[in-house]
């Protein structure tokens, strides 16, 4: 990015029962004199037992362990651990009609610092810690499906109560619990990371449509959760279609619905056409402040354009309008040439980044880049970018 630069290592060993992977990322901060305060990486280890079944498939299980070194030379550094088991037992009933399961998530984790304490660092004090919690999720469903003389239509419905179980805290996990479950964004709380498990029953009704060819023609989604710890309030009602109208023109929709207040909290809409020589795209988005206790509403529209003259070569363009502040937000256009071992793409963007002035003010400047990308297939490739003098 313009400010970092990453480069990672990945090493693993795969074979039928087990994967073991390495990881060593390393971040430059090019905002800072040194890079002694930014946490690094060294290393990520993974360890996953694949899903075995047992009792003639009614029984499954795997394992994932995960150590994270997380190191710099100046400043806190950490070593965290965690393990996940999921066990699942599933069986059927009235001739495979209906499906039942139960599944335990056993998770644990332990963290413990180490490192020079920096005197401007908040998070000078921490102990070691240590985390176990274990979730049990009670199921049921159907899967139904019935054949037409030109398509067919398969429904599926879907039960399931999620009890989060007991849980265990000790040192860290418990010194600062309290303030990071009421206040996730403080500086003491970089190092947390525990998500929230609440009681709640969730819904799910899916429905799909395949022409003769099994080609899917339409898929629709229905979900809607309960949280029994808000005295069984109904969480948002959240409505997911896609439909591919013809061959060429599909359109997409997901919108969520808040009970308490009766509004439309969040939507997404795209329609697009696409055949071999063309794409044109149309999205909007929209989200209502109340949603995320923002200060406005956030509603922009984007339109995405492209065109193959050859197989060689394919030109394209990007537009993004925010309707809230009648503003462009973004703008990009540019081609990409290809070959069979390598690409050569220009594109030119313009974005708009909103900066806070004195007084709490709300202005914008128009960041203005040229970026060149090369791709040597199938070693990799480099994008550069140029960026230009703003008088802002």
């Amino acid at each position: 990015t313009s400010s970092q630069v990453f480069s990672r290592v990945n090493a693993f060993y795969n074979e039928e029962d087990n994967y073991i992977g390495t990881y060593f990322k390393y971040y430059r901060d090019l905002e800072k004199e040194d890079n002694d305060e930014t946490l690094q990486s060294l290393p990520i280890v993974q360890y996953h037992r694949y899903l075995e079944t047992f009792l003639d498939q009614h029984l499954l299980s795997n394992i994932n362990v995960n150590f994270n070194n997380l190191y710099r030379p100046e400043g806190k550094t950490a070593a965290k651990t965690s393990v996940d088991i999921p066990i699942i037992v599933q069986t059927s009933a009235f001739d495979d009609y209906i499906d039942l399961s139960y599944r335990a998530d056993l998770h644990a984790r332990h963290i413990s610092f180490g490192g020079n304490a920096d005197d401007n660092n908040i998070n000078t004090d921490y102990d070691s810690g240590k985390y176990y919690r274990d979730t049990h999720t009670f199921g049921a469903g159907t899967h139904l499906m019935k054949g037409y003389e030109k398509f067919a239509h398969a429904m599926a419905f879907n039960v399931a109560y999620i009890d989060r179980g007991s849980e265990y805290r000790d040192g860290f996990y418990d010194d600062i619990a309290d303030i990071c479950e009421s206040d996730p964004d403080s500086d003491l709380c970089g190092y947390y990371t525990l998500n929230e498990i609440r009681d709640e029953t969730k819904l799910q009704f899916i429905q799909y449509f395949f022409d003769d060819t099994g080609k899917q023609l339409l898929y629709h989604r229905l979900a809607q959760s309960i949280d029994h710890d808000e005295n069984d309030k109904l969480s948002e009602l959240e409505n997911e279609l896609d439909w591919l109208i013809t061959s060429e023109i599909s359109l997409y929709s997901d919108t969520f619905y808040e009970h308490d207040g009766g509004y439309v909290s969040k939507q997404i809409s795209s329609l697009r056409y696409n055949d071999e020589t063309i794409m044109v795209g149309l999205s909007h988005f929209f989200e209502d402040k109340r949603r995320r206790y923002q200060i406005e509403d956030s509603s922009y529209l984007t339109s995405r354009v492209s065109y193959r003259y050859d197989r060689h070569y394919r030109y394209f363009a990007n537009y993004s309008y925010d309707l809230e502040t009648d503003q462009k937000k973004r703008t990009e256009i540019g081609f990409m040439y290809t070959k069979r071992c390598w690409d050569f793409g220009i594109r030119y963007v313009e974005n708009n980044r909103p900066i806070l002035q004195r007084g709490n003010t709300v202005n914008s400047i128009y960041d203005k880049y040229v970026y060149v990308t090369v791709m040597l297939k199938p070693v990799g490739g480099s994008e550069f970018g140029y960026e230009f003098n703003n008088d802002e």
